[in-house]
């Protein structure tokens, strides 16, 4: 025959304990979500480098600080906003070319370029890079990888953390 937890006599002390737990529970904090705002236009600094593109978002406190970049070649941007695209290079003169929406900008030495670009809807976009100097035959391709302005900051929320543990670490 089953025995009934309300008459076993260790009821009132787990039912204490499980009161205490819920309060602790309730009264935790929780971690409050970033509060970024996203310009417009957004800035996006792409740098030619090493035959390799450098990205950073100026506007944002994201992977470090002002200075930091980080290299690849898919680059997240968000889709619900006029981008600004600033291009720069450290050593040769490069192109970079969206062919879908059919804009190409250089990228030369000690010089700023800008290209403006309104994607529409999330997705991706081809772009092509290419150094004209040296060896004009190394492509720089890749992605403009476009989300939702919510991934976007998810995303840099994401790196933002990620960056504070290291430093924490």
């Amino acid at each position: 025959m089953p025995v009934s937890v309300f008459r076993h006599r260790a009821w009132p002390v787990w039912a204490a304990l499980s009161v205490n737990l819920l309060a602790l529970v309730a009264v935790a904090p929780v971690p409050a979500r970033r509060k970024i705002e996203l310009p417009e236009p957004f800035r996006i600094e792409i740098t030619g480098a090493g035959k390799q593109w450098q990205v950073r978002y100026p506007d944002l406190d994201l992977l470090g600080g002002p200075d930091a970049a980080i290299i690849q070649q898919d680059i997240p941007v968000p889709g619900d906003r006029e981008l600004q695209f600033v291009l720069k290079s450290e050593d040769y003169v490069y192109t970079l070319e969206i062919p879908a929406h059919q804009k190409k900008e250089i990228a030369v030495p000690t010089l700023e370029f800008r290209m403006t670009l309104e994607p529409q809807e999330p997705g991706t976009l081809e772009y092509v890079g290419e150094p004209m100097c040296n060896d004009p035959h190394s492509p720089m391709n890749g992605r403009l990888i476009i989300e939702s302005a919510d991934r976007f900051l998810d995303r840099c929320e994401q790196a933002a953390d990620q960056r504070d543990t290291a430093e924490a670490g």
